[in-house]
């Protein structure tokens, strides 16, 4: 009787267990989500406007839970709608499915800057799929999250973002999507397809509609959810995007929907592109990054400095005003930043490595013996064509950062290298020019010193002047990277202070010592001072 009594718990048990197992399949339990709605209306569309008009609202949508998106009020004109929903750092989800669907599938998509599109008349060639759909926004993080819902609206005439999708998981995908490293920010973006004519499906064999790709940046530094949200409303529609963009060019090689653009941190910058077909555009979603490493956390991007790291930029403007002033009076002061200038750029080609502890060594071990080889074995030429070829790769540098991209001598290896060569050996040319000698190159270089070393603590894009030089030694396809910098009050202000600096030190050498005399590192005293 008591094995009889036993077995039978045991059968109730299993059946309880089925049952409660049955009943739960892939949902969460009822109490998890709230299954709230928000709503956006399109009654103020304006039927003049052919190139999309978006409609915006400003959400807080609470800690696990999803909220389905109704629209109402569409205008018969109104063919097809993108629904995007844009969040500052944390992901939430966004889904033609159940809002307990996690897992990024074929009918969601899961990041900050998201979009899927709905059909509202069957005259567009869609995926019967997508006719009428609900959307649900699902935040699946504890804690509520700030979003900005957004509806643009399109024509049956306009071309349908993402339609000619061959990658993405959502079979029509408007969305972009990136890829952030050290160097470099990759934005991928789907092939458009064309409106259907008559009805019929369009070809996306050929790839009729023409992409043109664009950024935006935000005031440096400035990681403010307001600010934010603002530029991300400036970049909804085509017309947007081109009024507030800079537009970026063709790929010079490789995918035409693909743009590697070279990562300046702590930098925002919004990425939009534009597809066009038959004088009809249509606006992709538009995407986002402070081009972090952790992407939720911007504001220790670039990383708080450590009390070293504040001590070794200190000494780079004592050693820079020192350059600046005296560099051309005393041999041995100038070869030793100069040893670690060449010792830590040469460090940084060899051994592919941008670490501190592994550059800095060897630099000051570069630094030590170029002052050996001065002080010691009297070659004041060679110290000379160093300085001039420093300055040379500055110059060459400063063009590189400066050049509009898209440019051909730029965009070529060959001719990018032999450009740059052409730079350098010019300048050693310098040399034979007695008033500009060694003076103007310590004048320029020990101000450039000053200027990154301040760069550091403001936070500015100075100091890539020479970084963007060394991603394209050594990262690959950086040669097809746009490397325009942002450009703003702090770059503004180090430029002009830079630019004082040099025209200040050529105007004292000029009032103390002529256009000929205190130039020559020939007369420098250091180098006679040893029998």
């Amino acid at each position: 009787m008591a094995t009889r009594g036993r077995g039978g718990f045991a059968v109730l048990i299993f059946v309880l267990y089925c049952f409660v197992l049955g009943n739960t399949g892939d949902s969460p339990p009822e109490d998890i989500f709230d299954k709230g709605a928000v709503t956006i209306s399109l009654e103020s569309y304006n039927r003049t406007k052919s190139n999309g008009q978006a409609f915006t609202k400003n959400v807080t949508l609470p800690g696990n839970s999803g909220v389905i998106v109704n629209i109402k009020t569409v205008p018969p004109e109104v063919s097809f709608i993108v629904i995007q929903v844009h969040t500052h750092l944390l992901n939430v989800t966004l889904s033609y499915d159940k809002p307990w669907s996690i897992s990024v599938s074929k009918d969601s998509v899961n990041g900050t800057n998201i979009g899927l599109v709905v059909t509202v008349n069957p005259l567009v060639y869609l995926p019967s799929s997508l006719m009428g759909r609900a959307v649900v926004v699902d935040n699946y993080n504890n804690g509520s999250v700030e979003a900005l819902l957004a509806v643009v609206a399109y024509t049956v005439k306009a071309p349908i973002p993402g339609g000619c999708n061959m990658e993405f998981n959502v079979e029509t995908s408007p969305f972009q999507r990136l890829i952030v490293t050290e160097a470099t920010v990759i934005v991928d973006a789907q092939p458009a397809s064309a409106p259907a004519v008559n009805g019929t499906e369009p070809s996306c064999e050929r790839h009729p509609v023409q992409h043109q790709a664009y950024r935006l940046y935000l005031p440096e530094h400035d990681i403010t959810p307001e600010t934010y949200f603002s530029a991300i409303k400036t970049m909804l529609t085509a017309e947007d995007i081109a009024k507030n963009g800079v537009k970026i060019p063709a790929a010079a090689m490789g995918s035409t929907m693909r743009r590697i653009y070279s990562a300046y941190p702590g930098f925002g910058s919004v990425y939009g592109v534009v597809a066009t077909y038959g004088g009809q555009s249509a606006a992709y979603v538009p995407a986002f990054t402070y081009a972090c490493n952790d992407p939720v956390t911007p504001d220790t991007c670039p990383p708080s400095f450590t009390i070293m790291a504040k001590m070794v930029w200190a000494f780079m403007i004592f050693i820079g005003i020192y350059v600046t002033f005296f560099g051309s009076l005393l041999i041995i002061v100038l070869a030793f930043p100069m040893g670690i200038f060449y010792g830590v750029v040469i460090s940084c080609l060899l051994l592919n490595t941008g670490s501190v502890a592994v550059i800095l060594p060897i630099g000051l071990l570069c630094g030590v013996a170029a002052s050996y080889v001065c002080k010691y074995r009297q070659m004041p030429f060679l110290m000379t064509f160093l300085v001039n070829g420093t300055l040379g790769l500055l110059m060459a540098s400063i063009l590189y950062y400066s050049t509009p991209d898209g440019f051909p001598l730029v965009s070529v290896n060959l001719s990018f290298w032999l450009t740059f060569l052409l730079m350098v050996v010019l300048h050693q040319l310098l040399i034979f020019v007695p008033f500009i000698r060694v003076s103007i190159s310590c004048a320029v270089l020990g101000s450039y010193m000053v200027v990154v070393a301040i760069d550091y603590f403001v936070g500015s894009a100075l100091k890539y002047i020479v970084i963007n030089v060394i991603r394209r030694a050594t990262v690959p396809n950086f040669d097809v990277a746009i490397i325009t910098p942002p450009f703003q009050t702090n770059e503004i202000c180090l430029t002009l202070f830079w630019i004082v600096i040099v025209v200040f030190r050529m105007y004292m050498q000029l009032k103390c010592f002529g256009p000929f005399g205190g130039t020559d590192m020939e007369n420098s005293p250091l180098l006679h001072s040893e029998a």
